[in-house]
C-alpha cells in the first residue's frame, strides 16, 4: 500500500526566549484569502510534515486551517474538536480528537508523520488519540496551504513558521520531541536531515517581494498570493 502526497502550497513561529532556537520571523495570514502555492511534491510512502502555528481565530462551525488539492477538496483541516487527515475526498480519512480552540493566541508545534500504513498527529510532541482511523493507502494530493479554494469564507488567520516536508522518512516520537524541544524549538534539518522543502519564513519585515524562500536547497520556494502590508513579523 502506498500514499501519494503532492502539494503546491504552504504554512508559521514565536521566540521562546533565552537559550531557545532563534525562530527569527514568521508569516502572517490575514484570515481573508492569503495562501501559498508552488511546486508539487510527491510522497509514495513515509513522510514528515512539520509546522509551528499561532492561530488568532477559533473555529466556529467549520475548519479554519488546512491544506487542499488544486480542485479545492480538503485534505488536512481542523474542526472545533477534531483534526482530519483525508486521503481521498470524504473517505479513507484519519481523525484525531483535538480541541483547536484552546490554541488561539499561543504558539504550538504540529507534526504529521506516516510510518508504514499509519499516520500519526502530534501537538507539542504529544501524540493525539484517534477518533476514527481508516486505511491511508490511497493517493493524497494537496495544492494550496492556508486557504480553501472553494470555501474561501473559512481561511486560516494567524501566524505560521518553520514549515518542513520530508519525503521517505516518518518522524519518530523522539524526532518530534527534539523538534518541539520543550517549546524552545529546533531547526527541523538538525533533527531530520535533507528535507525536501523547508520554509523558515525569515524574509525581512521590510520584504516587498512575492516569494517565500526554500531553505532545503531543492528550489521549492513558494509564491505568496494576496498578502499585503507587512506579512513577516518577529516570532
Amino acid at each position: 500500500m502506498s500514499l501519494t502526497l503532492a502539494f503546491n502550497g504552504f504554512f508559521t513561529k514565536e521566540s521562546s526566549g533565552g537559550g531557545g532556537y532563534d525562530f527569527e520571523n514568521a508569516l502572517t495570514f490575514d484570515g481573508v484569502n492569503d495562501n501559498l502555492t508552488g511546486n508539487a511534491l510527491t510522497a509514495t510512502g513515509d513522510f514528515t510534515l512539520s509546522v509551528w502555528l499561532k492561530p488568532e481565530l477559533s473555529t466556529a462551525s467549520f475548519q479554519r486551517f488546512w491544506l487542499t488539492e488544486n480542485t479545492g477538496n480538503d485534505r488536512v483541516f481542523f474542526y472545533q474538536t477534531e483534526v482530519f487527515w483525508r486521503a481521498t475526498g470524504a473517505t479513507n480519512e484519519v481523525r484525531w480528537s483535538y480541541d483547536y480552540r484552546t490554541d488561539v493566541g499561543a504558539w504550538h508545534h504540529y507534526c504529521f508523520s506516516r510510518i508504514g500504513t499509519t499516520v500519526r498527529f502530534y501537538v507539542d510532541s504529544v501524540e493525539q488519540s484517534y477518533s476514527v482511523q481508516n486505511g491511508n493507502s490511497s493517493g493524497f494530493t494537496a495544492g494550496t496551504i492556508m486557504f480553501n479554494i472553494t470555501q474561501g469564507q473559512y481561511p486560516y488567520k494567524g501566524l505560521a513558521d518553520e514549515w518542513a516536508f520530508k519525503i521517505g522518512t516518518g518522524a519518530t516520537q523522539s524526532d518530534v520531541d527534539a523538534i518541539w524541544n520543550s517549546g524552545n524549538g529546533a531547526a527541523f534539518d538538525t533533527v531530520i536531515s535533507s528535507p525536501d522543502q523547508y520554509l523558515k519564513f525569515n524574509e525581512a519585515t521590510s520584504y516587498t517581494g512575492s516569494t517565500v524562500a526554500d531553505s532545503s536547497g531543492n528550489g521549492n520556494s513558494m509564491t505568496m498570493n494576496n498578502f499585503t502590508g507587512t506579512p513577516f513579523v518577529p516570532h
